[in-house]
């Protein structure tokens, strides 16, 4: 209620008291109230302006949020929130075995990758499994 009332009603009560102030200066002839009515204007429209450019620039921290909380749950279930679940109810641990699957390590050893990017002790731990995805505007 009160965004609702700092976001559009202040704003358009302060421009419809500039607006009367104008038009009773220009009745009048008082070019004073004129002049004072429109600087009450151009105030009420600043507010409403404000209000605005606070929203869009609110809305960057909105996406970036969600953005972390879809990189967050690729971290546990091994992919995307927006992408379809595995065909049968696989788990993610469970995926089929893929071209960058690893073979099994003896004991004491680092597993190392098969796919086209070598050995994965060259990546970073987190690289080999996950996937580029590309930011979404609209």
């Amino acid at each position: 209620m009160r965004l609702r009332l700092v976001r559009f009603w202040l704003p358009a009560v302060v421009t419809a008291i500039g607006t009367v102030i104008m038009i009773a200066g220009l009745a009048r002839g008082d070019d004073n109230w004129a002049e004072g009515g429109a600087l009450i204007v151009s105030a009420g429209l600043s507010i409403w302006l404000l209000s605005i450019l606070y929203r869009i620039s609110v809305q960057g921290d909105r996406e970036r949020d969600v953005e972390d909380d879809a990189r967050a749950y690729f971290d546990r279930h091994g992919r995307w929130p927006d992408d379809e679940a595995p065909a049968g109810g696989e788990d993610s641990s469970a995926r089929a075995e893929g071209p960058s699957a690893k073979t099994e390590a003896p004991a004491g050893e680092a597993p190392q990758s098969t796919g086209s990017l070598g050995p994965a002790s060259t990546l970073p731990a987190h690289r080999d499994q996950t996937r580029v995805r590309p930011r979404r505007h609209g």
